[in-house]
């Protein structure tokens, strides 16, 4: 650490800065890139996500960001539009398609079920039960806006492997949400709501993305910090991490691509593929900068040029 004094005599440290930290322009990459040329740089050579790497950190989240809305713009708030026109707008939704419905002595009664499945957003009505409840909704992952008899709630369901994650965000009784008299007439009154719905749904989905591609950015540099370290690359983890996601891009825009459009191929294939592409280039990139090298590593090391 540095030290200097403030302008009120105060002794502050600074951080070392490391003259022969990797930088940008060594492999190819302009500072001052923007996050969409990010976009096209991270999809193309490998030798790029080095310089993809040394950026600054706040040329990362914008990139960050721009991934992120894009794919929750593309399989959220594309299929609800589609969704929404393929119905004839939601008044043509609420006043024909949607079954008849009236709210007497604080319970929803009507004499039909009703399902809309728009991905990333789901309403289900359910006539003959008080509550929804997870046996209801079928295995389907996603974000629920659900209505029983005499409860109203906002589930978060996704479906994993082992133990599926089921979040009641709120439940609400029907006459708490619904006054007496409440029918189909009302909900297109209130049609703002419902665009509101789908926002929420979006937010959430940027947010789960970001989960679990940061989760997966962290293993990945945990896997490579051995071979990061063997290199004449001067790196920290933090330049690891970025680079990490980075090399997901491909994987990123095919699986969600995929489920855009409502998985032409299964989705733990394109995850799998998605993951190899990732480390295939992060290897790549990384193993042309070995200190030191046998003639048996040569011979790998080429493989990957």
């Amino acid at each position: 650490m540095r030290y200097y004094i403030d302008e009120k005599g105060m002794q502050k440290a600074t951080p070392e800065v490391n003259p022969n930290h990797i930088k940008p322009n060594d492999f190819g990459v302009d500072e001052k890139v923007s996050v969409f040329e990010q976009l096209f740089l991270s999809i193309g050579k490998a030798k790029a996500l080095t310089g993809l790497a040394a950026l600054k950190s706040s040329k990362f989240v914008g990139y960050l960001l721009l991934i992120l809305t894009m794919m929750s713009f593309l399989v959220t708030v594309i299929p609800a539009a589609a969704a929404i026109a393929q119905f004839g707008g939601f008044e043509k939704l609420f006043g024909q398609t949607l079954p008849a419905f009236t709210v007497q002595d604080g319970e929803l009664v009507t004499d039909e079920d009703f399902e809309m499945n728009v991905q990333g957003v789901h309403i289900l009505l359910k006539h003959d039960v008080d509550s929804v409840s997870k046996e209801d909704l079928n295995g389907i992952s996603g974000v629920y806006y659900t209505f029983g008899k005499k409860q109203v709630k906002m589930i978060v369901y996704q479906k994993q492997n082992t133990d599926d994650f089921y979040n009641e965000v709120y439940v609400l009784p029907v006459s708490t949400m619904f006054p007496d008299g409440f029918n189909n007439q009302s909900l297109i009154d209130y049609i703002w709501a419902w665009y509101l719905g789908i926002f929420f749904g979006f937010i959430w989905r940027i947010i789960t993305l970001a989960g679990r591609y940061l989760l997966l950015s962290l293993i990945l540099m945990l896997v490579f910090n051995g071979l990061m370290e063997k290199t004449t690359l001067e790196m920290n983890r933090s330049d690891l991490f970025k680079m990490a996601f980075y090399a997901q891009t491909i994987g990123i825009n095919i699986v969600n691509i995929n489920q855009a459009f409502g998985y032409l191929l299964p989705a733990s294939l394109l995850s799998i593929v998605g993951m190899f592409v990732a480390v295939y280039k992060m290897r790549k990139a990384l193993m042309p900068y070995l200190r030191e090298i046998n003639s048996d590593d040569e011979e790998r090391r080429n493989l990957f040029r």
